[in-house]
């Protein structure tokens, strides 16, 4: 039996980088003990809080093989609340990893949110007493206070900088607000906004209903009864406690829509969508980012040349003349089928313009941003879907 102690972090190379294993296990071990934005990824041990120490600590020890992990003392030096939701992802993440846990704490007030299975308790008594627990497994005890009502853009512009995603949202309906006694900015705060009139994904997941009126019925019902989940921050103090699932669920109970949806490519790792009832659907076959993603890969482009429009150009003027068609062709398709079509309403034209021509700037910086993939689509719909139109 293999036993390892638990140990704060240190490294002077990126986290998502800290073990050897693919990107997408790593984001999926980060999120499993709450570290799930990519601004955390990105840090050195040396630059998290004391809480997100912990935490990868944590990650380092149920990752690193052992059957049992032990824990002497090292949640002391936290607040009360995070104390609490580190204690608790602790037990979930052990429990479904199947490692077993030993905790050595002086604060009884963490028994609550451990949940062990056995009670050790030493004190004045020659004796320790020892109480086996037969408990089903309970929701994090800082869920008990927590309180969701009505919001405001006030509230989001308060933990703004805890997103992953630049600038506000727009065409904003409403906002919810989670609040904690615990914590002074607002816990965790989701915003829905008006969708996006075109959305095959949406169309295709709706087929039924869609199928049942016409287009322009269609939009004025999807004006009236769609909202998008454009924004969910939660606090680091709390993450991954599932209060992302509450407020979530909140939401779906009070948003006033028949139907909800995300665009995220942060579910397929943290399951909060998959807990609130969300189902992911898979996008239409036909898709030009797709498309053009594999265009690039089948010539060589690598993908850090696709982290701006004007590295995505020169990566392609430098291919000979076959292949830079090929590439050019395919980012004019992909930029024609999610900006001029909707803009203009004109069909693809048979050849591409000349480079000279002056759309190949936003040309080059859409195609840019769609070739690092495309986000999942999830929608959550209610009961009955009636149109009323």
């Amino acid at each position: 039996m293999e036993i390892v102690h638990l140990q704060m972090p240190t490294g002077d190379r990126p986290i998502i980088d800290r073990w050897d294993c693919e990107p997408c296990d790593a984001v999926a071990r980060l999120s499993h003990v709450g570290l799930s934005d990519p601004f955390t990824w990105a840090r050195r041990p040396a630059e998290l809080s004391e809480g997100q120490k912990h935490r990868l600590a944590i990650a380092d020890a149920l990752w690193s093989g052992a059957d049992v992990v032990v824990i002497d003392d090292a949640l002391t030096t936290l607040d009360h609340t995070t104390t609490c939701a580190v204690a608790w992802r602790l037990q979930a993440a052990a429990r479904d990893l199947g490692v077993g846990l030993i905790v050595c704490t002086p604060k009884n007030g963490l028994f609550p949110d451990l949940q062990p299975d056995w009670w050790v308790r030493i004190g004045w008594t020659p004796e320790p007493i020892v109480e086996r627990i037969q408990e089903a497994a309970r929701p994090c005890s800082l869920l008990a206070d927590i309180e969701i009502s009505e919001g405001c853009m006030a509230d989001y512009r308060a933990v703004q900088h805890l997103h992953y995603a630049a600038g506000c949202p727009a065409f904003v309906d409403r906002v919810f607000t989670a609040r904690h006694p615990g914590i002074e900015q607002p816990a965790a705060v989701l915003v829905t906004t008006h969708p996006e009139q075109m959305s095959a994904a949406r169309n295709d997941a709706l087929a039924g209903l869609r199928n049942r009126m016409s287009p322009r019925n269609w939009h004025r019902w999807c004006m009236r009864h769609v909202r998008r989940i454009a924004r969910v921050v939660v606090s680091p103090e709390v993450r991954g406690i599932g209060l992302g699932t509450m407020i979530v669920k909140h939401a779906v109970e009070n948003s006033g829509a028949e139907v909800l949806e995300v665009l995220t490519q942060q579910a397929r790792f943290s399951g909060w969508l998959y807990s609130a009832g969300f189902r992911l659907h898979p996008h239409p076959n036909y898709d030009p980012a797709q498309h053009l993603e594999n265009v690039l890969r089948k010539h060589g482009i690598h993908e850090h040349a696709a982290l701006s429009g004007q590295l995505l150009a020169e990566a392609t003027d430098a291919l000979t003349v076959r292949p830079r068609r090929e590439v050019r062709k395919a980012v004019w398709n992909c930029y024609h089928h999610f900006v001029l079509w909707r803009r203009e309403r004109r069909p693809k034209p048979a050849r591409i313009p000349n480079p000279a021509d002056s759309r190949w700037a936003e040309a080059w910086e859409i195609a840019a941003s769609r070739s690092q993939g495309r986000p999942d689509f999830w929608y959550h719909p209610s009961a009955t879907l009636t149109p009323d139109l």
